[in-house]
């Protein structure tokens, strides 16, 4: 199991020709001291079980990793545990609904996904360029639902108002939000690096702008827009 081989070297700290899995007579491998490593996770930290998991995740083929991503997801709610698992991240997205947002537009966009890991990296977390991303998804989104390569948020918010009531203040408030991180004072260029972007910013940014992406193509799926 690769998984449980980076458990041992990365977690256990142990010499991976330490990890012996035995195999039956056709060379089919039966064992791998299941009991160490389930008392290993017993005795674990809290957090030092959420790295567990994490490291057991992240080594495992897609389609194992979804199912256990399922199974943990649906663990931590029914126990009320303040972490759901997104893109192989454990992250503090609780909320079914900001998950359920964020979940939808990763699959729109690479770079919710990239934003996200950024945002929940434990050893060194980058909110300056997990904003970067969430705000590139949107314009991603901004160019294929235009078919416009080059679209800008204002341009894709014109088109949309004018196939649809958008109200004034609801498509003024998006743009000054674009604007955060993409004009002359944004989290993009230079004069913000004096400015420090929080946790609390980035994830922010992340739940908004995974929901505007959602938001864009909702509008765009509409049968009443033909953008």
């Amino acid at each position: 199991s690769i998984s449980l081989l980076r458990i041992n070297s990365d977690l256990l700290k142990k010499p991976n020709d330490e990890f012996l899995p035995i195999y039956d007579l056709y060379g089919h491998l039966n064992e791998y001291n299941r009991d160490e490593y389930r008392n290993l996770f017993l005795k674990l930290s809290y957090n030092e079980k959420l790295d567990f998991l994490e490291l057991f995740i992240d080594s495992e083929p897609t389609g194992v990793a979804r199912q256990v991503i399922k199974s943990l997801n649906d663990v931590f709610k029914e126990q009320l545990v303040g972490y759901r698992i997104l893109n192989g991240e454990i992250t503090g997205i609780d909320s079914e609904e900001e998950y359920k947002s964020v979940e939808d537009a990763s699959l729109k966009s690479p770079h919710i996904g990239k934003a996200t890991t950024h945002l929940y990296n434990k050893e060194k977390p980058d909110y300056e360029n997990s904003v970067k991303e969430s705000i590139s998804a949107v314009e991603q989104v901004c160019r294929e639902i235009t078919s416009q390569p080059n679209a800008t948020l204002s341009g894709c918010l014109k088109r949309v108002e004018t196939k649809t009531q958008l109200h004034p203040e609801f498509k003024e408030a998006l743009r000054r939000l674009y604007s955060y991180t993409s004009d002359e004072d944004g989290v993009r260029h230079s004069a913000f690096e004096d400015m420090k972007v929080s946790f609390e910013d980035a994830k922010f940014m992340l739940i908004i702008c995974s929901a505007f992406c959602n938001y864009l193509i909702e509008k765009k799926v509409d049968s009443r827009i033909n953008l």
